[in-house]
């Protein structure tokens, strides 16, 4: 007897029902690619191979499939097996990546930025730093800062300028702070206040804020000349180490009388009218300009939106924040209070979903999601966002360097000179791939404007393991060691 007689009619219509399934859901997924990727552009593809597994295969795979239910009765069923091992390993392999990423030595973690994450997310956040020894604090921000307050702790959350700025009908964006009826955009936070900051080493950050909110000792404002002085982002600001392990208070052992202007999400903009509305009364000796390459020139695109912002464009403009710290403070308080309710409402909603079934999961287990991702067959939001940078990147570095202009002359104005400290991100040292953050043309820039370069791209490639200078070794700021090195390689440079 042969083998084709031997098949049982049942098994035999298993495997063509098994069959017609597998080019039913090629076609489907061809369909969806075409839809979302080609027809309405709402995807982008991440790279080369996408195109050929997702646009070439599926049909081709249809194809194949349905002419299969020509063969004979057993090549159908080695046909039916050979896929359902295939699939059985992809959804095998699928399981391990989702659930047991430690056994591959391939986790899922890319940052320990727990605050507004899943449970989940959470869970594999303190796993990850259990295995370095650490016990991670994954509370919400939001938690953290009722908690303080339940134990009569006048605390506050660290704010930053950027978020202040709302969008406006027709693409402007303004100020959400209004002081005696006219539109004020604070460039500190809440004045002699504990703030809030954040947490990517396990305990969450706390800090005194000033006398205009930002971080630094008490009495840095009554210095009669500051030695130094810093603006920029949320590496000035000291995410997420400790004071006395922040490079700003490494370098005040050297220069006393340096005040740190840093706030998160500060771009350029935001960052020269900060230095103009504050540093020309205290005529800082060093100026210390802090650009992070990842991020700085998309922020500009954003506070290029606000015509207050603008303003500082011109020459003499100023907000005279100095003379309305009390209002600030006021006007602030009662921000932050409709924040956090709002906080405490997302928190709730996201706890109710955890609540019922997860379908997204399940969505996402079916898409072998965490497979994909872990090859690189996933596009990420990061692709429009270079796309959009091309397309900008004449307006912004013609911006970018007029700001960059009036900073240099505002600072010599009054016999002071402005450094360029080159902040580079973890993507350079964790990835193979060029970055395309246009570090070229910030350079020619720099040079040409004949400002003093701190590069601190060239510190870091010359260290042994620059992914150790980051929280365990993952995507996000500086960890103490990392801010070390900075305040070593600015303190060089300016003995020079």
């Amino acid at each position: 007897m042969t083998r084709e007689n031997t098949v049982p009619p049942k098994v035999l219509s298993t495997t063509n029902f098994f069959l017609i399934g597998i080019g039913l859901v090629s076609v489907f997924t061809w369909a969806y690619a075409i839809y979302f990727y080609v027809w309405t552009g709402a995807r982008q593809f991440a790279s080369a191979f996408e195109i050929v597994l997702l646009i070439c295969w599926p049909p081709v795979a249809a194809i194949l499939t349905f002419a299969s239910l020509r063969l004979k009765p057993s090549g159908r069923v080695d046909l039916a097996m050979a896929c359902l091992a295939t699939c059985g390993s992809l959804y095998v392999t699928e399981v391990l990546l989702r659930f047991m990423p430690s056994l591959l030595g391939t986790g899922r973690i890319l940052t320990t930025w727990a605050d507004g994450a899943s449970e989940e997310k959470k869970k594999e956040i303190a796993q990850f730093a259990a295995g370095f020894g650490v016990n991670f604090d994954t509370r919400d921000r939001i938690e953290v800062l009722v908690d303080a307050q339940s134990r009569g702790i006048d605390a506050v959350p660290a704010l930053y300028p950027s978020a202040l700025l709302e969008p406006q009908p027709g693409g402007p964006v303004k100020s959400m702070i209004r002081i005696d009826g006219a539109e004020i955009l604070p460039l500190g936070g809440i004045s002699n206040k504990l703030s809030v900051l954040c947490n990517e080493l396990g305990d969450y950050v706390f800090y005194q804020s000033d006398a205009r909110g930002f971080r630094n000792p008490k009495g840095t404002w009554r210095s009669p000349r500051l030695d130094l002085a810093i603006v920029g982002d949320s590496f000035a600001q000291g995410f997420c180490v400790q004071s006395h392990q922040h490079f700003v208070n490494l370098l005040r052992q050297h220069y006393p009388a340096t005040l740190s202007l840093g706030m998160g999400s500060n771009g350029p903009l935001l960052e020269l009218a900060t230095l103009k509305e504050f540093l020309p009364s205290l005529k800082p000796k060093i100026v210390l300009w802090v650009y992070f390459e990842k991020n700085d020139l998309n922020e500009l695109r954003h506070e290029a939106r606000s015509p207050l912002l603008l303003h500082y464009l011109k020459a003499g403009f100023r907000q005279e924040l100095n003379s309305k710290q009390a209002k600030i403070d006021h006007a602030l308080l009662a921000y932050v209070e409709k924040q956090k309710l709002k906080a405490l409402r997302r928190q709730h909603e996201r706890k109710s979903r955890r609540q019922s079934p997860d379908a997204k999961k399940l969505t996402e287990l079916a898409k072998l999601t965490t497979l994909r991702s872990s090859l690189g067959l996933i596009s990420r939001q990061e692709t429009l966002v270079e796309e959009e940078a091309r397309a900008n990147r004449e307006v912004d570095m013609a911006l970018f360097k007029s700001i960059l202009m009036q900073a240099k002359s505002t600072v010599e104005s009054w016999g002071g000179s402005l450094y360029f400290v080159y902040f580079p991100q973890w993507e350079r040292y964790a990835s193979s791939k060029p970055l395309k953050v246009n570090r070229k043309q910030v350079l020619e820039i720099v040079t040409g404007l004949q400002i003093p370069l701190i590069d601190l791209h060239s510190t870091l490639r010359s260290h042994t393991d620059p992914l150790s200078l980051f929280p365990f070794r993952l995507f996000g700021h500086y960890n103490a060691d990392g801010n070390r090195l900075v305040a070593e390689a600015v303190l060089k440079q300016l003995a020079r």
